[in-house]
C-alpha cells in the first residue's frame, strides 16, 4: 500500500481529462459499473453493491489507486485499457477472500451488452 501511495504523491496528471473516464462500463457477469468525477478523483459505484464505493486516485500509466469504502474490499491498482486514445476499460480487483478474480468491465456505446 505505500509502493501505491507514493504513486498518488506523485501528483501526475492523466493524458485526458478526468471527465474522459467516467460513464458505464459493464461486464456480463456481473453488471455495471459507474464511474463519476468527484473534485480531483473519480468515483466508483457497482451495481449489485450500492453501499460500497471505490475511491480512484491517480497514480501513473493509466493506473489509479482504488480504495473502497469499506477497507475490507481492499485498496488495489487499476487500469484503464485504451482504443484510439479514449478508455475502453477498466480491470477492478477486490481481496482474495471477497472475490479470488479480478473483472474486467467494457465501456459498450452501442448497448450492445445485456443491461
Amino acid at each position: 500500500m505505500v509502493a501505491l501511495k507514493n504513486r498518488v504523491d506523485r501528483k501526475n496528471q492523466p493524458s485526458i481529462s478526468l471527465e474522459d473516464f467516467t460513464g458505464d462500463y459493464f461486464n456480463t457477469i456481473y453488471g455495471r459499473v459507474t464511474i463519476s468525477k468527484s473534485g480531483n478523483m473519480l468515483i466508483c459505484r457497482l451495481q449489485h453493491h450500492p453501499e460500497l464505493t471505490g475511491f480512484m486516485e491517480y497514480m501513473d500509466n493509466n493506473e489509479f489507486r482504488l480504495t473502497y469504502s469499506n477497507i475490507g474490499y481492499g485498496v488495489h491498482a487499476v487500469k484503464f485499457s485504451f482504443r484510439d486514445g479514449k478508455p475502453v476499460g477498466i480491470e477492478i480487483k477486490v481481496n482474495d477472500f471477497v472475490e479470488y478474480d479480478s473483472y474486467l468491465f467494457v465501456k459498450d456505446p452501442q448497448g450492445i451488452m445485456i443491461k
